[in-house]
């Protein structure tokens, strides 16, 4: 089916799926010649299961694991394909984030180990949960193959029971995962230490695990050991870089605590100026506090001040409505004052009791 696509009429190697305004094109063409390899080099008949490939080949034959994935593949894209034609609606950007943001809170409980199930970074899974992205067709094939549902179900935005027990082998089969391709014997190094070099000129200084993401790797301890002189020289610029940005942290929460600044910063306004709210707090906990306590200091004095202000503004216009003959009421005394809604608080109908009971007004305040 696979092979026969660029032949098929489907509205220019093309269909359109949801409302003629906003329509969602799905390329098949770019899906035969995605997959056409990987199936084409496995020689393998969908149909019979069976393996036509040629002994007199060089190339490897494919596991029964990549056999499983290839066929799961082909067939998975085939259901897609064939319900096309009848969908009256296909889903749209938003929908797709909100079943991956389910299944991630249902099942993973964190974009973070949902990301290192399916072997992408913690950015990207976070992009299309939350941010304005959504996975490529290649990858929503594996996100389907991980959940153990099929890629159309997914891809319509259909929420199926998931089988934990498939969860729990993926995740076993991840842990005790050995044909990475730098377990190979004609795995090329060059590259890798290459990226090494590059990286010891990087600002600011990267991880070694961060090398080995880039190259779609988990990192293992064969990385590690392969370069052990430019490994460590990675290690040691790293860690000099978070010391020394530890110190900067350090001496700028110093200087902001004893600053003589008013009003002093709030937490979340020194968090931008250091440049990192989980660091500091991470690391330098009691100072954080101090700054806390100091601002914290700050708000209660001036909350108190605002409200003598405020008891001083409604005691003035008392005065100033007793003196023409007119009465201090709330009414009265609301008309005068800057901002609507100041007499509802307990402490400025405290000081209008006060003032109409030294008026005469009132027998009591309290």
């Amino acid at each position: 089916l696979l092979f026969a696509l660029p032949f098929l009429n489907l509205d220019e190697e093309r269909l359109v799926f949801g409302e003629p305004s906003v329509p969602v094109k799905f390329h098949f063409y770019f899906v035969y010649l995605l997959y056409y390899p990987t199936i084409s080099d496995c020689n393998l008949v969908s149909k019979c299961r069976g393996w036509l490939g040629s002994c007199l080949e060089t190339k490897q034959k494919p596991s029964q694991d990549e056999l499983n994935w290839q066929l799961w593949v082909a067939d998975s894209i085939g259901e897609v394909i064939a319900t096309a034609p009848s969908l009256e609606y296909f889903l749209n950007q938003e929908d797709l984030q909100m079943t991956i943001r389910r299944y991630v809170s249902q099942i993973f409980g964190s974009c973070k180990d949902f990301a290192a199930l399916i072997g992408k970074s913690d950015t990207i899974v976070y992009e299309w949960v939350w941010g304005n992205k959504i996975p490529q067709l290649t990858t929503s094939v594996q996100i389907s193959h991980v959940l153990g549902i099929s890629l159309l179900d997914f891809l319509m935005g259909e929420i199926v029971c998931i089988n934990r027990a498939w969860i729990a082998k993926q995740r076993q089969r991840q842990k005790l995962q050995k044909l990475y391709l730098p377990h190979t014997q004609n795995f090329d190094w060059e590259p890798f230490r290459q990226a090494l070099i590059t990286a010891l000129e990087e600002y600011p200084p990267i991880r070694m695990t961060e090398v080995i993401k880039r190259f779609g790797f988990i990192p293992t301890t064969r990385f590690y050991t392969r370069f052990p002189e430019l490994t460590k020289a990675l290690k040691e610029r790293y860690l000099d870089y978070q010391k020394a940005e530890r110190e900067q942290i350090k001496s700028d929460l110093i200087n902001i605590l004893l600053a003589d600044e008013y009003p002093p910063p709030s937490l979340e306004d020194v968090a931008i100026r250091v440049g990192s709210e989980y660091k500091m707090n991470k690391y330098f906990p009691d100072l954080c506090r101090r700054i806390l306590d100091k601002y914290l200091a700050y708000r209660k004095a001036h909350k108190l001040e605002l409200s003598e202000k405020m008891c001083q503004q409604i005691r003035q216009i008392a005065l100033e409505l007793y003196s023409t003959g007119i009465e201090p009421t709330n009414h009265t005394v609301s008309k005068r004052l800057d901002k609507t809604g100041i007499l509802k608080n307990k402490n400025a109908q405290a000081a209008l009791r006060k003032v109409r009971f030294e008026l005469g007004y009132e027998k009591s305040y309290t």
